[in-house]
């Protein structure tokens, strides 16, 4: 997904970035995403596993992604992930659903899991399933009693099972022990990539339509929706590479209610007790379709959200 970016006046920008432009999901009471990206992280808590997620603040059709992983700092079982799709408000009656990609660097080889959640509650839950002391977002009756927890209603939909090789050519792995892996996100209209190019033309046919999304402090916007939509996720060794691993994620492998909409996206990490991780995420600014995108004109704004 490659798009150009536009540059617009500070009045204009300001204008549209006060209409669009919410709050961060912020699931991160610990600094964990911080201290990564600061150096490293090790869990030396009791707690068997520590979660952290930060999304962008405005939403988004998607953004491509870059993780870097400090192989030779990095011990233990973690995972850094790439969340995108995230709606809801991550309430009992509302919660969170999102896509999620994980990377991690374990026993001498890259490796991946793509997946799909549906029911994770954050903050505004009665529990919060971000620091629920369990190895996954959804907990079963079994897992809950493995784990010593109660469960839950949310559920996982494996597009691609954790943990898989991540196959040769769609990774770099430097003599210095940096991993990266560049992770393309690109939007579907059935077979149709939807682009900065041709997004006006798919505006007016009503394949790109406007809905209602509420956010967590209960405000109602509007956000676009696309007909039919699915995402093609792409594990590359750089932005730059002519291909790499695809896998689709949409209503097929997952729920018939699976959408593809303007929507947070965001850093995740889970890091095992006594496991090390360092790295970074990386999301490039000429990478991002906007939700600033006024629907009679070309404009988008390109605002610095996450740290880059």
């Amino acid at each position: 997904m490659k798009l150009s970016k536009v540059l617009l006046s500070s009045a204009v920008a300001a204008a549209l970035v006060f209409g669009f432009a919410g709050c961060k999901t912020d699931e991160d009471e610990d600094g964990i995403i911080t201290q990564i990206e600061k150096g490293g992280y090790t869990n030396d808590t009791d707690v068997e596993y520590k979660r952290a997620y930060i999304s962008t603040a405005t939403k988004h059709l998607a953004a491509d992604c870059e993780i870097t992983i400090d192989t030779k700092k990095s011990t233990g079982k973690y995972t850094m992930g790439y969340i995108f799709n995230q709606i809801g408000k991550g309430s009992d009656d509302k919660p969170y659903s999102f896509c999620e990609v994980g990377v991690r660097y374990y026993n001498g080889k890259p490796q991946y899991f793509i997946s799909y959640y549906t029911g994770v509650r954050g903050k505004k839950g009665t529990v919060n399933d971000f620091s629920t002391n369990a190895g996954d977002f959804d907990v079963s009756e079994s897992e809950a009693k493995t784990w010593g927890v109660e469960a839950n209603s949310a559920k996982e939909y494996m597009v691609v099972e954790g943990w898989t090789d991540i196959p040769a050519g769609s990774y770099t792995l430097g003599d210095d022990g940096i991993l990266k892996v560049y992770i393309d996100l690109t939007v579907l209209s059935g077979e149709t990539e939807i682009t900065k190019d041709n997004y006006s033309e798919y505006l007016q046919k009503g394949t790109i339509t406007e809905v209602d999304d509420e956010d967590e402090d209960g405000n109602t916007t509007k956000v676009k929706r696309i007909t039919n939509g699915s995402y093609k996720i792409t594990l590359k060794s750089s932005s730059d590479a002519a291909s790499g691993t695809s896998k689709v994620i949409s209503n097929s492998n997952t729920l018939e209610s699976f959408v593809v909409q303007e929507a947070k996206l965001g850093k995740y990490a889970m890091v095992h007790k006594d496991a090390t991780v360092s790295g970074t995420w990386n999301f490039p600014k000429d990478s991002y379709i906007k939700a600033a995108y006024a629907p009679d004109s070309d404009i988008i704004i390109w605002e610095q959200e996450i740290h880059n």
